[in-house]
């Protein structure tokens, strides 16, 4: 990767103080964490020698030639599947408007994207959801809003597993070091957790080994729910869980 302006000001100041050769000024560098090349070393001391000066080479400030019409083309590609390389992006193009009228490279599409406001990122987690759910769900929805529901005796309950060895897909690196490795399980450690949220504050948390059966629900519901009944909401009360069968078990 392209040296800063400070790692170039580094290498010339060891130069200056006769540190000795490029492989011993390569070696004070990496003492510093500023990994490069013999050979960089030795450019950026040619380069000074040549210009006097530390300061990055001017730009030749290129202009994309990308029309407007297929910058559009782009975001409206991205909108639709977000996951497109910029690979991706010129076949797409090529298809649509011809190879002949494609007159710039793949990183020209890179930056496009970028200044359209497309950044590269991970993705956060979610539970997929059938279109017939969704229906029910926005209705549902509409419903309490047109009651004004205000979910002042309600209980929500859920149980849910946690992963408990888990690293991030992206990371950070100094300039010039190698690329981390960082482990993954093939079975990673789990729990299983049940707990409840209400206006009246949460339940107790469980966590509890295997599976979650008709019979465990209801041993979870005395020790845990029901106490957090008997002291929160001792008039009465509503819970809602999902349609799980074990929660509606004849058993429960």
């Amino acid at each position: 990767m392209p040296l800063t302006k400070y790692q170039r000001e580094r290498i010339v100041s060891l130069h200056l103080q006769n540190k000795g050769s490029a492989s011993n000024i390569l070696k004070l560098l990496a003492i510093e964490r500023i990994y490069t090349t013999k050979q960089t070393v030795l450019n950026t001391l040619a380069r000074w020698k040549e210009t006097g000066s530390c300061e990055d080479r001017p730009k030749s400030g290129r202009v994309t030639k990308i029309p407007k019409v297929q910058y559009k083309y782009i975001d409206d590609k991205m909108v639709v599947n977000d996951e497109l390389t910029a690979s991706d992006l010129m076949d797409l193009l090529q298809r649509k408007f011809g190879e002949t009228s494609i007159a710039y490279s793949v990183r020209t599409i890179a930056r496009a994207r970028l200044d359209l406001g497309w950044t590269f990122t991970t993705a956060r987690y979610c539970q997929a959801i059938r279109d017939a759910n969704k229906e029910k769900r926005l209705e549902w929805c509409k419903e309490r809003l047109a009651e004004q529901e205000q979910f002042n005796d309600v209980i929500f309950t859920d149980e849910s597993t946690f992963q408990l060895d888990r690293h991030r897909r992206k990371c950070f690196r100094k300039q010039g070091a190698p690329r981390k490795l960082k482990y993954k399980h093939k079975h990673p450690p789990k729990v299983h957790v049940w707990a409840g949220i209400s206006r009246r504050g949460a339940t107790s948390i469980v966590i509890f080994d295997g599976t979650m059966t008709a019979t465990r629900y209801g041993d979870i519901l005395t020790a845990s729910l029901l106490p957090f009944i008997r002291e929160k909401y001792p008039q009465s009360h509503r819970l809602y869980q999902d349609n799980d069968p074990k929660h509606t078990s004849r058993y429960i």
